[in-house]
């Protein structure tokens, strides 16, 4: 078989990486067209061709099929432009399997191939793939570091799809921090720019991210606008991740707003996509659209099964984001310190190679000594800091309850006492209230575990509700939780227990499949001059709650000293 001719194999790959921008249907075809001839191509043209599909298949939400293709486009090319975008889609795909401690070694790897790469587009390009990852493991800090890099090859280099980047880049990492009003300015700066210069693409994102951010701010129309303008422009880019994400948070916004068919076919439509774990989130969120829809039905076994499914692809959730912490403490991945490490270590292998230079024979022991301490104290040191690591991760996995996700028993005893010492320190006041739920025993007996654990996660959601981030509150028990109050007096902590004992009685059961009534009992105690530690408050507020029940359950008691300072408890506990 005879050479294809090199000038127009190039132009038509040429404009297959042009489509691949615009048109991901007719890229495919484009594609599907220059396979057959593939065993006529040069290596690089082979290369590119796979990089294309590859890309064509990360569109269609297809990472594994895209992996295979950049393997083999590795083995037919090794100039670093070529490998520098095998690496950044290879972490895109890493990113969209869940594979994050995969995905920061190969981001890794590209970035120490980009101090061999001139390339302000390549460095753009992978600067924008670093950024998305922080943006998946929710460390949005870095996420706008690289957003500030990318706009600064923009100025230097005048690239309009830099700025584009930049802006996008830089408004996602201020809704990431909460900089809600900021973030709405930036995409709307981003939209009009990266509008006005034909990136179609960046402008399906910039959409989304304005009405995740209209959402944030409760106004649910302009987010309905923004996510409906969105999804039909990653439609026409067959981009089926950011489809089925998009039509999972259209349909939360469509069922705030009232429009309950609306929201309906949305999560159907999520909940019909390919159950791989890149589409968990928007699960999750569609399985919450459908049971809240079927128990306004009063179709209550759906509800119930939908929200079983919730509850377990909730907890999937919340484990994957320990992963991701996990997986960045693992690769120490952070590309500041990545930058210096490998300018340290060239100035240390200059410095090594002149000391041989000037030595030689005369220091070869000294050399060898120095050569070995080095290595040891090297290894000490990144033994010493991996410990360090590891102590880390495990304190923060200890200090939470794993079923709630507030405080440990453990926990807030540590931060109740530094707030008790503040206390102490400045003489204010301190309150403290526990309180149980009423027979929990019972309600596991009469439906099953998995509707007591709905039970104890919807009251945390409720008390937290009425709590400001001052407070501590923790579960210390199997259904005994406590909250800790610095600066709150006992009027005040008698009142605020009163509110929350009637919140939880007013908890809507039917969205748990069954019909019940969950009531909480509350001690209150609040710290008195003979006060010297913690325990004394928490042994009264425990003979408070103790009486409560022995009093018939759903009431607020507290304690003797509270009694005293407080003449008129009923009157209090009345407002």
């Amino acid at each position: 078989m005879s050479a294809a001719p090199i000038d127009e194999v190039d132009v038509s790959l040429g404009k297959l990486e042009k489509t691949l921008k615009s048109d991901i249907a007719a890229a495919q075809q484009q594609i599907d067209m220059l396979k057959p001839r593939i065993g006529s191509f040069t290596s690089e043209q082979t290369a590119r061709l796979l990089i294309a599909s590859a890309v064509s298949k990360i569109f269609s939400g297809d990472f594994d099929e895209a992996l295979s293709a950049l393997d083999k486009a590795e083995t037919k090319v090794n100039t670093p432009q070529y490998l520098s975008q095998i690496y950044n889609y290879r972490a895109t795909c890493l990113i969209g399997l869940r594979r994050y401690r995969d995905a920061l070694l190969v981001m890794g790897r590209n970035l120490a191939l980009l101090e061999k790469i001139d390339d302000p587009i390549e460095k753009r390009d992978s600067y924008f793939r670093i950024a998305n990852l922080y943006d998946e493991l929710e460390a949005y800090d870095e996420m706008g570091l690289y957003a500030s890099r990318i706009l600064d090859l923009a100025d230097n280099q005048q690239d309009t799809k830099a700025h584009c980047y930049g802006i996008f880049l830089l408004a996602m990492s201020q809704n990431g921090r909460g900089m809600l009003k900021q973030a709405q300015e930036g995409f709307q700066n981003g939209l009009s720019y990266c509008a006005e210069h034909g990136y179609s693409l960046m402008v399906a994102m910039i959409n989304k991210g304005m009405g995740d951010t209209a959402r944030q701010l409760g106004d649910n129309l302009a987010a309905q606008r923004y996510f409906r303008t969105s999804l039909a422009q990653y439609q026409q880019f067959h981009f089926a991740t950011e489809i089925v994400s998009t039509s999972a948070l259209l349909a939360q916004v469509d069922l705030a707003l009232g429009e309950v068919q609306e929201a309906e076919m949305m999560a159907a439509n999520v909940l019909a996509a390919d159950s791989s774990s890149s589409y968990m989130a928007a699960r999750r969120d569609a399985l919450k659209v459908m049971a809240e829809i079927a128990a306004n039905r009063h179709d209550f076994a759906k509800a119930y099964d939908y929200q079983k499914q919730y509850l377990e692809l909730n907890g999937k959730l919340f484990d994957e984001s320990r992963v991701k912490a996990l997986a960045y403490q693992a690769a120490h991945f952070s590309t500041n310190e990545r930058e210096q490490e490998l300018k340290l270590l060239n100035k240390e292998r200059e410095l090594l190679l002149t000391r041989g230079m000037l030595r030689e024979k005369e220091h070869n022991n000294m050399v060898t000594f120095v050569t070995l301490l080095s290595v040891a104290i090297i290894m000490l040191a990144a033994f010493s800091y991996w410990g360090w690591q590891q102590k880390q991760r495990f304190m923060r996995l200890s200090r939470h309850d794993q079923l709630t996700g507030i405080y440990n028993r453990s926990t807030a005893q540590f931060l109740g006492d530094n707030q008790f010492v503040q206390a102490m320190s400045r003489d204010c006041h301190f309150s403290l209230m526990l309180f149980d739920l009423d027979n929990l025993k019972l309600l596991n007996d009469s439906f099953g575990f998995g509707c007591g654990d709905w039970a104890l996660c919807r009251v945390v959601e409720c008390v937290k509700a009425s709590l400001s981030r001052h407070h501590i509150f923790a579960r210390t028990g199997g259904a005994e939780f406590v909250v800790i109050m610095l600066d709150v007096d006992a009027m005040d902590a008698m009142a605020l227990a009163e509110q929350l004992r009637r919140s939880i009685a007013d908890i809507d059961s039917h969205r748990s499949g069954h019909h019940f009534v969950i009531t909480a009992s509350f001690g209150v105690s609040s710290r008195t001059p003979d006060d010297l530690s913690l325990e004394p408050l928490i042994n009264r507020a425990d003979k408070a709650l103790h009486q409560a029940k022995l009093s018939g359950r759903n009431r607020v008691c507290v304690a003797p000293e509270v009694t005293t300072e407080i003449s008129d408890v009923d009157e209090v506990l009345s407002h």
